[in-house]
């Protein structure tokens, strides 16, 4: 008899370890990260105990209001980085609001556009997003082609966004809290793209999916 209790505690030992491995596991899924192919190299950008992935906003005043625009920017070790772009809002208020943030980032299709990146100027316009990559030797590659060129009066820089039949979803947004006590919002999404390396012809297929932690 003693035998037989033995073995049912054991099973259920089993059982409950096997429910916290797989809760850990559900949970890590929603850790930051990013993960693409790129013409066929895998890349992947992730974080886990509880770090979030770095966030900025960029603002600027017009005669029609505020326009606002916010990126998720995912890091690793060296210079190698992925930022995601989404804007622009035109809102009264002079400060981002969770009513305009959410706007930004609202499930959906969004459209490729120029939004800031490499020191380029944001599109005006709703609905857009933009993603700048820089690789392991420091070349960067957007999904606008950019072109720097030195003249007189300075920096002058051009911009074409060449996005033919390429698609970016985001398919859920929640609202979570970091554990440094801020609320924030989760957002998942994916991508299909050419990236255009910066003052270069060459062109590379973008393919993957993201999650980003957006601190309010």
């Amino acid at each position: 008899m003693k035998k037989i209790v033995f073995v049912v505690m054991l099973y259920a030992l089993l059982i409950a370890a096997c429910k916290k491995e797989h809760s850990q596991t559900i949970d890590n899924k929603d850790e930051p990260q990013v993960s693409f192919d790129l013409d066929g190299e895998e890349v992947e950008i992730s974080y886990d105990d509880g770090q979030a992935n770095e966030s900025s906003v960029y603002s600027f005043g017009g005669y029609a209001g505020n326009y606002f625009g916010i990126s998720s920017l995912f890091k690793m070790n060296g210079k190698v980085n992925l930022e995601i772009t989404f804007g622009t809002v035109l809102t009264q208020s002079t400060q981002l609001t969770e009513d305009v943030l959410v706007q930004l980032i609202a499930p959906g299709k969004r459209v490729y556009g120029s939004l800031g990146a490499f020191e380029t100027h944001p599109d005006l316009k709703p609905g857009k997003v933009e993603i700048a990559y820089t690789d392991k030797k420091s070349v960067r590659w957007c999904s606008t082609q950019i072109k720097e060129e030195t003249s007189g009066s300075g920096l002058e820089i051009k911009v074409i966004v060449d996005q033919p039949k390429s698609t970016f979803n985001i398919d859920k947004i929640e609202k979570t809290r970091l554990n440094n006590g801020k609320d924030s919002y989760r957002i998942k999404g994916n991508f299909d793209c050419f990236v255009y390396q910066i003052n270069s012809k060459a062109k590379k297929k973008m393919k993957g999916k993201f999650i980003g932690l957006i601190p309010l």
